[in-house]
């Protein structure tokens, strides 16, 4: 456990920020001013000033300003990797229906909460991505895994054929991270549930045109 989340000589744990309204308000504020102004344009006092709260509060909870800036950072990137997982665990669903609603769930959590997704890539691309932050591989590798067991479970109920589940999963992926880019840079919208049902319709039935016969 790191020092910022326990109370020096006492043993115990600080207050979650869902515990913690004062925490709350400072990972709030940093999480917008991070977002728009990067780290090092930021200052601290813009933080504890949208906080309404005051210098030694973010010592306190953080540590420093970049105990605050990695803390945000590591809730972002678990909030993105387990932003399919309520559409890929919903058992009662095909796997086809369950792959839509797997990326349905990300593209509505991205849109939703766009200032983490902007904050997370532009550290991971942006050259601000601190020593112990989280690991675009870690995240990436996650979203993979869980397409990949997905798809295997589709071929072993006969509703996928066979295939290299690993390419296939990775594509899936920069398809969705394709997603990310036109929302960040061309400030695009998407309806989460039509663009997931087109995404998955391509993947399953592909480029050809079922209507003309095979030669």
């Amino acid at each position: 456990m790191s020092p910022s989340n326990k109370l020096a000589g006492t043993g115990r744990k600080r207050p979650t920020t869902e515990e913690n309204p004062v925490k709350q308000a400072i990972a709030a504020a940093g999480l917008e001013l991070f977002a728009h102004n990067g780290f090092a344009q930021t200052s601290v006092r813009e933080i504890v000033g949208m906080a309404d709260t005051t210098l030694p509060m973010i010592y306190y909870y953080f540590g420093s300003k970049q105990g605050l800036y990695t803390y945000i950072l590591q809730e972002s990137a678990h909030h993105l990797m387990q932003s399919m997982a309520p559409g890929l665990t919903e058992q009662s669903l095909s796997a086809k229906e369950r792959l839509e609603a797997g990326i349905a769930s990300f593209l509505r959590f991205c849109q939703s909460n766009r200032a983490e997704v902007q904050l997370i890539f532009s550290a991971w691309f942006g050259g601000e991505l601190p020593p112990d932050g989280p690991s675009l591989v870690d995240v990436y590798m996650k979203m993979v895994n869980q397409i990949v067991t997905l798809l295997q479970a589709g071929i072993d109920s006969g509703e996928f054929r066979s295939m290299d589940i690993w390419e296939a999963s990775q594509a899936i992926v920069g398809i969705m991270t394709n997603f990310v880019a036109r929302m960040l840079v061309g400030d695009e919208t998407f309806d989460p549930v039509v663009y997931s049902k087109n995404t998955v319709e391509l993947l399953v039935k592909g480029l050809q045109d079922t209507k003309i016969p095979r030669r």
